[in-house]
């Protein structure tokens, strides 16, 4: 009989072994004879339910039932999870695990000739690594993402129990991979969990500090403010616990508002990071802060050498893959995609930063045969995302001239739906030319102003990076956006 199909909580699942594949659902990774990855977290309950069936049949409803919380979903997401688990599986060669499919029943996992699929009851021992700095980013790259895990610090603190520690070691984990969709909401309630069993822990106050500054910018404008006082709630308590806490300190810079006090901030963790080094978060934003008035001749040594440092960051290759492309050197960017897809395969940024890469260069052909590649789509593409963006292709080629309006038109009702949709938006204004609607959209969402005004407050996130990304180049020389550049405190084009 298989196990309760209770709705499974990743972060509370031991690491186990199927056949000779060692599965670690807290940190989503997934080891085998080719080396580590990373898996979305929706694929990873899946993995897990399939697990514990031990070689029994799940049906559809099972798995709604565990691994979507008992949601409808449509049949495609549920194929799209036992066709990635079937990847894992076979790559694992003869040491793997098949997914069976009963026709009209569900699907169970089906183990090698003469192995068992039973989950191991010891505990299953994450590897760690080390870089060699003097190897070519590349090859580093792909060398820690193949054969090792981020290093994971356990935490100072003589206070934190045994649970506290292992909350924040997951939360860590998320963290520094960054590569299942949801992982900053769940690094985040890991972080809680660490400092409620544990209030003197004070590495998991920090990193809950950290978390609180990263969701202000997913949090509405009207909670905003809320946000950051959790922000600096949680850094008062490391700091009170241990005064010489980095990464609180850090999150009480980071907390205030970016927005034209970009070189105080820089100035601000750099002195932080001088005293601390090796703290890849504050060196992170470090290189963010110079991208975001343009200059890539400082941001883009910071994010090569975290990614020396952090090989398995799913979002740093998004970063360096799409500064390498913006600084010219679109073949160094579609090398570090092709390694970053291998690891990756269904990932939303990275399909997402292909397709732009073709589009931009003008190689609509190409972006055409990508976009119609089901094999690539990412777990969760937008079902009215593929019609727009080949009609999207068919306007920038001139084959569909009339429908330019309706494209802006289309774009700009995002705003009605979605708060952070005002970079993206911006951007797509750019690559359609409509100059006079960019600029508007961009008064309402620096300086709350016009008809497309947002509700700021002071913690409002107002990011200025995306403005340098080529989708804006053909505007760079109008007055309209030299004028806005000018007024948000940046200059129009970017440094290289």
């Amino acid at each position: 009989m298989r196990e309760s199909s209770k709705a499974i909580d990743l972060a509370h699942v031991a690491p186990m072994r199927l056949a000779g594949v060692v599965i670690d659902p807290p940190r989503r990774l997934v080891r085998s004879p080719r080396g580590e990855e990373a898996i979305q977290p929706r694929v990873m309950q899946v993995l897990v339910a399939l697990a514990r069936a031990k070689g029994g049949v799940l049906s559809r409803d099972d798995l709604l039932e565990q691994c979507w919380d008992g949601r409808i979903v449509g049949d495609n997401a549920i194929q799209r999870a036992v066709s990635r688990i079937r990847e894992i599986g076979a790559g694992a060669g003869d040491q793997g695990f098949a997914v069976e499919s009963i026709k009209g029943v569900g699907y169970r996992l089906r183990a090698p000739d003469g192995q068992s699929l039973d989950r191991e009851s010891e505990s299953v021992q994450p590897h760690r690594f080390r870089i060699d700095r003097r190897q070519a980013i590349a090859a580093s790259i792909a060398t820690g993402l193949a054969g090792s895990a981020a290093f994971l610090a356990f935490g100072r603190s003589p206070a934190a129990s045994a649970a506290a520690r292992d909350h924040y070691r997951s939360a860590e984990a998320l963290v520094r991979s960054s590569s299942s969709s949801d992982w900053e909401e769940q690094s985040l309630r890991l972080y809680r969990a660490a400092v409620e069993e544990s209030p003197r822990f004070a590495d998991a106050w920090s990193g809950l500090a950290l978390a609180h500054v990263r969701s202000l910018y997913r949090a509405p404008d009207e909670r905003s403010d809320a946000v950051a006082a959790e922000a600096r709630e949680a850094a008062g308590r490391a700091i009170a616990i241990d005064a010489n806490n980095a990464r609180a300190q850090a999150a009480l810079v980071m907390v205030e508002p970016e927005f034209q006090h970009w070189d105080a901030r820089i100035a601000a963790l750099e002195e932080i990071s001088a005293r601390t080094p090796g703290t890849w978060e504050i060196t992170l934003s470090i290189g963010l802060l110079h991208q975001a008035t343009g200059d890539f001749r400082q941001a883009l040594p910071v994010f090569e050498k975290l990614l020396l440092d952090e090989p398995a960051n799913l979002r740093l290759h998004r970063i360096l893959a799409r500064t390498y492309f913006r600084t010219g050197r679109p073949a160094q960017a579609g090398r570090l995609l092709d390694i970053a897809r291998k690891h990756w395969p269904r990932d939303y940024g990275l399909w997402n930063a292909g397709l732009d890469f073709l589009m931009l260069q003008g190689r609509y052909d190409e972006a055409r045969r990508y976009l119609a590649d089901d094999s690539l789509y990412p777990f969760n593409v937008a079902s009215d995302a593929l019609p727009k963006r080949h009609l999207l292709l068919d306007v920038l080629e001139g084959r569909e001239p009339g429908q330019r309006d309706r494209l802006i038109r289309s774009f700009l009702g995002h705003l009605a739906l979605k708060q952070d949709a005002y970079p993206g938006v911006i951007r797509m204004m750019g690559l359609l030319g409509a100059k006079t609607r960019m600029v508007e959209v961009m008064r309402g969402y620096y300086f709350g102003e016009g008809r497309y005004a947002r509700s700021l407050s002071r913690h409002s996130p107002r990011l200025t990076g995306f403005l340098y990304q080529p989708h804006v180049d053909g505007q760079r020389s109008e007055p309209q956006f030299g004028a806005m550049m000018a007024r948000i405190g940046i200059p129009p084009r970017p440094r290289f």
